[in-house]
């Protein structure tokens, strides 16, 4: 785990030292999203998104203050162990300061590739974002079998995670493959308007602009989907319309073909699956990609922070609390 640059040094969280509250925070480019260790004897903290302002100079301020404002509550109860994933430095730095100089009993933690049980066989580990890495650990425990891991936020990852290999891989870990990276929907978006000249700027693929993400609970149940056309009409009549259309076929067209990649290849490096292996979509965009995927899936919400807390348990507690 590192330690964020700044005077404040974040104390660290010794094994079996065990706070009352374990939180989650999956810091991204547009957003972060907060999550808390649930207990048997506790009612569950509401799960939170923040968006991050690209533009407002007082956005670190302003983010720490909404963040310490829900996290009040736990505070109150007594220390506080932050864990942290993040791949926006330029936000979890500040952001890491300020609660340690607010709390300076709390601990904060960011999370490295080393403290994630995956091996990892790609040709740069060390350049894997921590947000794939958790995201498929959280699948693996949940798939046991593997999962086509699909995170669809600024930017969509399509990762391949399967089983330790019998008798290849001496910690019994199981095996992140790789996968793809491409924009994701408001990327797109914005490479369109800003890269022509009557394109307009759009807001969001569906019809309601999303001005924030409702609290999402890790605990709810998985939603499986059923193979889907989807809701936009083919072809579009209107120029907003077609940009939809487009950007979400290039995204939904990409997760249908690599999972048939994918499965292909996990059936030649792992022959006992028999070419069967989960599609696991979450993200900001999770719910809008799954309602126009013509392939069996399933959405689960905040897959970085089940993957977060999972570690979270087995560390203060040595033992992994329920996903």
């Amino acid at each position: 785990m590192t330690t964020p640059p700044n005077q404040v040094a974040p104390n660290q969280v010794a094994p079996n030292q065990v706070a009352p509250n374990q939180v989650a925070l999956d810091i991204g480019n547009s957003a972060i999203k907060a999550s808390v260790l649930a207990t048997a004897d506790d009612d569950q903290h509401p799960d939170q998104t923040f968006l991050i302002s690209a533009t407002d100079q007082n956005a670190d301020q302003d983010l720490a203050a909404r963040l310490l404002d829900w996290a009040a509550p736990l505070f109150d109860q007594g220390d506080v162990n932050f864990w942290v994933s993040s791949v926006n430095r330029a936000v979890s730095v500040p952001l890491g300061v300020t609660i340690i100089e607010r709390h300076p009993t709390a601990c904060w933690n960011e999370l490295s590739r080393t403290d994630v049980p995956l091996s990892v066989q790609v040709d740069y580990p060390d350049r894997v974002g921590i947000d794939r890495l958790l995201s498929a650990h959280a699948a693996a425990i949940e798939f046991p079998a593997g999962a086509i891991v699909v995170d669809s936020g600024s930017a969509v990852t399509i990762d391949l995670v399967t089983p330790a290999r019998l008798n290849a891989e001496p910690d019994g870990h199981p095996v992140f493959h790789g996968g793809a990276i491409l924009p994701g929907v408001r990327m797109q978006f914005a490479a369109l308007a800003g890269g022509t000249e009557n394109l307009p700027a759009m807001a969001s693929a569906s019809v309601a602009p999303a001005t924030d993400l409702a609290a999402m609970s890790p605990a709810a149940k998985p939603t499986t989907a059923s193979p889907s056309v989807g809701a936009f009409s083919a072809p579009a009549k209107e120029t907003e319309s077609a940009i939809r259309l487009g950007v979400i076929s290039s995204i939904a067209g990409a997760v249908e073909r690599l999972a048939g990649d994918y499965a292909k290849f996990a059936a030649a490096v792992e022959p006992d699956l028999g070419g069967k292996i989960a599609v696991v979509i979450s993200g900001g965009d999770a719910d809008l990609i799954s309602r126009h995927l013509r392939i069996s899936h399933i959405v689960k919400h905040n897959l970085v922070c089940r993957g977060i807390l999972d570690l979270a348990g087995r560390h203060c507690f040595r033992s992994a609390p329920p996903l």
